[in-house]
């Protein structure tokens, strides 16, 4: 397995983490629990990370996901953490995020295939839905 593939794979696991965690939670449980708070955040940092990590060949190829804007929120959350916008992260995570994470899903079902399909608008969040206003 390729250094992207395996990157892939991460981001796919990451995704599906984020997905599988908040659909059990309500708005509530989530503004109430530091833990889960924290554990998204975590969650959505090491999904940019992972991205980062992409080759430019593989980001490329598949321009047309906003790779930059995962980079940007991760960015966002480690080094401005101090105006993370929790309520814009709630939304991401369960609004935003499901249906671009679900995008990713159909290259992970078929890993070891040379083509890595992926298909169009996989945004996971933009910087803009994730960032506070300022």
């Amino acid at each position: 397995m390729s250094r992207d593939e395996a990157t892939l794979l991460d981001i796919v696991n990451f995704s599906r983490r984020i997905v599988s965690l908040t659909s059990n939670w309500a708005r509530e449980d989530f503004e109430g629990d530091e833990l889960k708070q924290l554990s998204i955040l975590h969650l959505f940092t090491l999904l940019g990370e992972a991205v980062r990590r992409l080759s430019g060949e593989l980001r490329d190829a598949h321009a047309n996901i906003a790779w930059a804007r995962i980079v940007g929120m991760r960015n966002h959350l480690i080094h401005d953490y101090d105006d993370v916008d929790r309520d814009l992260v709630w939304t991401t995570a369960v609004t935003s995020f499901p249906n671009s994470s679900a995008e990713l899903m159909p290259w992970h079902t078929n890993p070891g295939k040379r083509s890595t399909r992926m298909t169009n608008n996989v945004s996971c969040a933009s910087r803009r839905s994730i960032v506070s206003s300022r």
